[in-house]
């Protein structure tokens, strides 16, 4: 059963990319562009309709430097919504914690984001799920919209053994040949953001819980 069910989770993730357009004829991009050309695009199937975490919702906001916890709570957060029994409830604050203690989160420092695996796969394994992330050393921007395509929410950040914000990407398109992508910025405002990619200099894994 459990086969089945990851079995249709992955056909889902494709039809919904293939099928779905998003409604980016009312989204004025960062106020930018009044002629844009869309050559490709593609969203996590509920991108936008899985409960999302602010660093401001849990007592570490005070040293202004708790996004990987917040990246990770989201990432569990957005495989809850599939139906992964990783916790119950809502993210509570002790749950954060021991987030934060697994992301080896300090107050002076925060944590680096290479540490955010450690986190996610503890929470999957300990509910009896797989995990695996995907650390991308060949083309980066194929490997990046593969996984988005397959329904697997996405690191980016500017160095991972630093303390370096951490975005998730949860979309990608191709706007006028630009390359962006979509990502939660873990903050509560603004809570969506469109970057671009080549420049960046991101350093990206996907992550990754399965029956």
């Amino acid at each position: 059963m459990k086969k089945i069910f990851s079995l249709l989770l992955v056909i889902s993730c494709i039809f919904f990319w293939n099928t779905n357009v998003w409604a980016y004829t009312d989204y004025n991009v960062n106020n930018n562009y009044e002629n844009y050309s869309i050559t490709s695009q593609g969203f996590l199937l509920y991108y936008d309709d899985f409960k999302i975490y602010h660093t401001n919702d849990f007592y570490q906001f005070q040293y202004g430097n708790n996004c990987v916890p917040t990246f990770a709570a989201n990432v569990l957060s957005y495989y809850k919504r599939f139906g992964f029994d990783l916790y119950d409830g809502d993210i509570t604050q002790n749950m954060y914690d021991e987030i934060a203690s697994l992301t080896e989160y300090c107050p002076d420092k925060g944590a680096p984001a290479g540490k955010i695996y450690k986190a996610i796969k503890t929470y999957a394994e300990r509910a009896g799920y797989r995990f695996e992330t995907d650390d991308y050393l060949f083309d980066l921007w194929s490997d990046v919209t593969r996984d988005i395509k397959y329904g697997y929410p996405v690191l980016a950040a500017y160095n991972e053994n630093d303390f370096s914000h951490a975005y998730m990407v949860v979309g990608f398109r191709v706007i006028d040949g630009v390359k962006q992508l979509y990502v939660v910025t873990n903050w509560e405002y603004p809570e969506y953001e469109w970057l671009n990619f080549d420049g960046a200099g991101f350093q990206m894994r996907s992550y990754k819980i399965t029956y």
